[in-house]
């Protein structure tokens, strides 16, 4: 259950940063449009890096997730090996 929960909250919390993000990278555009004029409009930059940034937000939490999960599933196969032992030696 306390896994599901810290799941639950670092998906929200990536979708909050990528709301974030997204309004961040429509800012930085406008202000670059009225600061910096080109041919082109800032946002077809922007939001491609915003939309990255993303991206990699989200990939950073599954990879943790899956660590945090493949680092208990070991050490729950070592506790086991070890009272096995305790159960083999004590016998």
């Amino acid at each position: 259950m306390k896994d599901i929960a810290k799941a639950f909250s670092y998906l929200i919390a990536a979708q909050v940063q990528a709301v974030g993000i997204i309004l961040f990278s429509l800012w930085a555009a406008k202000k670059l449009d009225e600061l910096y004029p080109m041919r082109f409009t800032w946002l077809i930059v922007i939001i491609p890096i915003g939309i990255l940034a993303v991206i990699h937000t989200f990939y950073l939490i599954l990879r943790s997730l899956f660590w945090q999960k493949k680092a208990q599933s070991s050490s729950d196969e070592e506790r086991g090996a070890q009272d096995t032992q305790k159960d083999e030696s004590g016998a």
